[in-house]
């Protein structure tokens, strides 16, 4: 995720980028959302473990075995019922890592096999908010995760892979990262329903966010420090539903001033991108049926390693169960390395392709076991690095069912 460098020869680009964040299942947005039913009580404190044990069994830097974990906390209020300020809601998240390393240690590749992999053992205030409005329209300010309603999908949120999350084109960018998992930004959040309902219409968002999330020279605390050369992080999307398609388009840009990839000393502004993300219902119901998704997204090679991304998958509900509670997946994700780059790094390749199959099923109310295999073709980016296998298997448990 963003604390994560770039590996291997991509270290020495004439500048350094994180490496893509290991964005979480949007935790945030379904608290927050759960808190506003009215069957559920105006005050809702809930807690999820995830663990992920993987092992290296071929390729990579080196064989081995690691375990990572992740725990969000998070209390949602409906201050609305709770002390009478209409249509107002409180949101706040604590999150623990043990910062346990797996791609920068073992499999060397860029995008990062797991979207809980920190490499920073810290427990910090994550999110904390407030958000007044309704379905048509809201306004949310505060420390604020853009990955809970930016460039997110239901059915790509089950993959271990971090691309399937926020894709890399976007996730590489800034100085220490977008304001997602596991540094986040304060910052404000417009969103309105300009046609339909939540089922099937337009609903347009914007934020605007601190530019440079957290310090990245403490990456263990939770830091808010408004500086005027982080400059700000500006995201839009417009998000359109209809008969079991859901499509985002969306556009973001930084207000500072970066580094040239082919000239670190050389500072220029125009740091950028857009994104295209849709799914669709190819069959089926909740319960049992298949899905199909699809990303891509640009941004700019004058200042990102990678300056092409695409993936894609495909999920299927209730394989081996009637209740819908198991998925199987297959996705892949591609981030293109930047051309002008190239000939500037040695061994520098087109990019990096990492497939994942896996499955996840329900034990019982509070525990999900999920088995997972990864294969990532040209790690890093890097002729000389070899194509890895990675084997593993996720464990999660919730407080609430």
């Amino acid at each position: 995720m963003n604390p994560l460098l770039l590996l291997g020869a991509l270290a020495a680009a004439p500048q350094a980028v994180p490496a893509p964040p290991a964005d979480s299942a949007p935790v945030g947005r379904e608290a927050a959302d759960a808190v506003t039913a009215a069957a559920e009580p105006p005050l809702i404190l809930d807690a999820r473990y995830k663990g992920d044990t993987l092992a290296v069994v071929r390729g990579g830097v080196q064989r081995g075995v690691r375990y990572l974990d992740n725990l969000d906390v998070t209390l949602a209020a409906d201050l609305d019922r709770l002390a009478g300020v209409r249509n107002t809601r409180a949101f706040a998240y604590g999150l623990y890592n043990n910062g346990t390393s797996f791609s920068a240690t073992l499999a060397g590749d860029a995008q990062v096999v797991s979207n809980i992999e920190t490499g920073i053992r810290a427990a910090r205030l994550y999110e904390l908010w407030l958000e007044h409005g309704d379905d048509a329209l809201s306004v949310r300010a505060g420390l604020y995760d853009v990955s809970t309603e930016f460039d997110v999908l239901e059915s790509a949120a089950m993959f271990l892979h971090s691309a399937q999350g926020t894709g890399t084109d976007l996730s590489q960018s800034g100085n220490n990262g977008p304001s997602i998992f596991p540094f986040t930004s304060p910052g404000i959040r417009v969103q309105a329903r300009v046609r339909g309902d939540a089922q099937a219409g337009l609903t347009l968002r914007a934020a605007v966010l601190d530019g440079t999330p957290g310090d990245p020279d403490h990456p263990q605390r939770t830091v808010i420090r408004l500086r005027e050369q982080d400059g700000a992080f500006m995201i839009g999307e417009a998000e359109w539903r209809m008969n079991g398609v859901r499509l985002l388009a969306g556009a973001w840009r930084y207000t500072a001033r970066f580094a040239l990839q082919e000239d670190a000393a050389t500072m220029r502004s125009g740091n950028g991108g857009v994104y295209l993300r849709g799914e669709v219902r190819l069959a089926g119901d909740d319960r049992r049926g298949v899905t199909g998704f699809v990303r891509t997204g640009v941004a700019s090679g004058r200042f990102n390693v990678f300056d092409r991304f695409a993936g894609a998958g495909i999920t299927v509900n209730g394989v081996l169960r009637d209740d819908g509670a198991d998925a199987l997946g297959l996705a892949v994700a591609h981030a293109r390395t930047t051309p002008r780059l190239r000939p500037l790094t040695e061994g520098m390749t087109a990019g990096e392709t990492a497939f994942e199959l896996t499955y996840r099923t329900r034990v019982n109310a509070h525990l999900w076991v999920q088995p997972d295999l990864q294969y990532i073709a040209d790690p890093a980016a890097m002729s000389a690095s070899r194509n890895v296998w990675v084997a593993g298997v996720r464990l999660e448990l919730r407080l609430r069912p």
